[in-house]
């Protein structure tokens, strides 16, 4: 397709971004159903001033490569980073170099932004990590993540004891954990208010705090596709009564019709429900651009998010 180019993503765009990576990621096995409202959520928090680029033939996208800019604490200083994700191109462009050209685009961009860092989530099944390592990408960490599969309650939750919302409810980011001077933790942008589309829920409960969205996912078995709900916990302070705090989380969110809950992997080691068995293996990369980031990244063993990448 010789009249396809890559170019910064524009306003329109968004009418048709979420098709774009449905279709993109339409051969994996399991994977996120995008939806117009998610992708304007996070246009408004984590891609406002992005260099996001798409792959088009005229009006016709058919790859995207979105981007944000986040804060991130290393030891006693703050890091610009730009975050990847999602990075998907339809099948009928693949393998002929476009991917290479989309991120090597999007590095220069980050460099005259200022970044320091280039950081990025993504599954080993699939085999982008070794695109990701030619193009100067380094693992960060590895890690399975931890969930916990939910059934249907034959009945409604019990009566919460403490205080349930389901509204205005902004993400707090992760600012309060305690975490090694060699973590990279992300601590802004601050996010606007969830909307309705992903289903926000917050408990509190003697000092504790929950915070849930949820999505769709599509999970494939040969020709067969399956619609699932899942819940992921972006926010967890467990409080006098965490297992209270937690029963309530579980409850609420299989009454919703998800199928498992998950969390941030900053969080999930702080919760014994959650088993990484049967998970698939997740690497968090990162390419510093500048002598900060460079340090940053000989250091690192961990790193933080502040929220998913969509």
């Amino acid at each position: 397709m010789t009249s396809a180019r890559i170019r910064p993503i524009e306003d329109p765009d968004y009418q048709s971004l979420a098709s774009t990576l449905n279709s993109a990621f339409s051969t994996y096995r399991d994977a996120t159903l995008y939806t117009n409202p998610m992708l304007a959520y996070f246009k408004e928090w984590m891609w406002s001033d992005s260099p996001s680029l798409v792959l088009s033939d005229g009006e016709v996208l058919h790859g995207a490569l979105m981007a944000g800019f986040r804060t991130v604490r290393a030891a006693d200083e703050n890091l610009r980073v730009l975050h990847i994700g999602p990075f998907g191109i339809e099948k009928p462009l693949r393998r002929l170099g476009w991917g290479t050209k989309m991120l090597r685009a999007l590095t220069q961009e980050a460099r005259e932004s200022g970044a320091d860092m280039l950081t990025l989530t993504t599954e080993a099944l699939y085999g982008a990590h070794r695109l990701y390592r030619r193009e100067g990408f380094d693992p960060i960490q590895a890690f399975r993540p931890r969930l916990l599969m939910l059934s249907t309650p034959q009945a409604d939750p019990a009566p919460f004891e403490g205080i349930h919302t389901s509204s205005n409810i902004c993400p707090r980011g992760l600012t309060s954990l305690e975490a090694p001077a060699s973590d990279l933790i992300e601590s802004g942008p601050a996010g606007p208010p969830i909307p309705a589309a992903l289903h926000p829920n917050q408990w509190e409960l003697s000092g504790g705090r929950a915070t849930t969205i949820q999505w769709s996912i599509l999970t494939r078995q040969g020709d067969r596709e399956t619609r699932q709900r899942v819940a992921q916990l972006i926010a967890w302070e467990p409080g006098e009564t965490p297992d209270a705090l937690f029963r309530a989380v579980r409850e609420h969110s299989a009454a919703q019709g998800s199928a498992c809950l998950y969390a941030l992997s900053g969080l999930s080691g702080k919760l014994p429900q959650l088993q990484s068995k049967g998970s698939a293996l997740v690497y968090r990369m990162g390419r510093p651009l500048t002598e900060k980031g460079k340090n940053a990244m000989r250091e690192a063993r961990y790193y933080t998010e502040i929220a998913p990448a969509p």
